[in-house]
């Protein structure tokens, strides 16, 4: 389908920027005229005009002056919890399965084991590996184990 709606020229100023620094800066797009919602943004388009409106729904600064309030390490390790509990809870919500990148690192790790606490089903995982193993390092064994461990599906490609 052929739109109408946007002209496809593309930016010369966005160009130049990719092959300078191998991408677009915010928000700006290869295309003349088109621009990217900036993060912590929705848009709300008008089907009858397609005119359309702009909202900021986080602010970055905003949340962290509310984390700067918090004044001893304990208080922090339970905001910093019920924040990350969240934050899964939140990201699991899908009219379809979801899944998580799995490496050897705790973040990642720690993903998996929440959203596994969440479910009453298997996670599927999926970890990047490398046929020649020499002198790269494969995280793919420690994945494994760990999948295993937090009784999750791992995927391997």
């Amino acid at each position: 389908m052929n739109s109408e709606l946007i002209c496809k020229k593309l930016s010369v100023e966005s160009i130049s920027e990719y092959f300078k620094f191998g991408s677009v800066k915010q928000p700006n797009t290869i295309l003349e005229g088109v621009y990217q919602l900036m993060p912590g943004h929705t848009m709300t388009v008008k089907f009858d005009d397609l005119g359309y409106d702009v909202t900021r729904y986080y602010d970055y600064v905003e949340e962290s002056k509310k984390l700067s309030k918090i004044t001893n390490y304990n208080e922090a390790i339970i905001r910093v919890r019920e924040e990350f509990e969240h934050a899964i809870r939140y990201h699991m919500v899908a009219d379809v399965e979801v899944g998580a990148f799995l490496s050897a690192g705790v973040d990642s790790t720690s993903v998996v084991a929440l959203m596994r606490s969440y479910s009453n089903k298997q996670v599927n995982t999926f970890s990047v590996g490398f046929k020649n193993k020499v002198n790269i390092t494969d995280e793919t064994d420690i994945a494994s184990k760990t999948a295993k461990n937090l009784d999750a599906i791992i995927i391997i490609l």
